[in-house]
């Protein structure tokens, strides 16, 4: 599973990581994380990389609403789930095929 965060310089950033890497050590499955160091074309490019060792899932932190539909879409086009940890409303955007 691959997992996007936010700025892994932040300490609660890193609490949701180990989260994130406990969890998977007890599903079974190898973390990846990338941290995007709050750089939105950080996330971008660590969604292609992700993509490109192909993770089963993905777990993005939260730019944008217009960031969050971009690699929605990326997830989707490649046919993996995908969490989207946000603040912003969902109800304020939407992904279309």
């Amino acid at each position: 599973f691959g997992e996007i965060a936010h700025d892994r310089a932040l300490e609660w950033v890193n609490y949701g990581v180990q989260n994130f890497e406990y969890t998977c050590e007890q599903l079974g499955v190898e973390p990846v994380v990338i941290d995007a160091q709050n750089d939105m074309e950080k996330v971008l490019a660590g969604m292609e990389d992700l993509l490109s060792q192909d993770v089963d899932a993905v777990s993005v932190y939260s730019f944008s609403p217009d960031l969050d539909a971009r690699v929605a879409q990326m997830a989707r086009d490649a046919g993996i789930p995908i969490v989207l940890k946000t603040r912003f409303r969902p109800t304020l955007w939407t992904v279309t095929p």
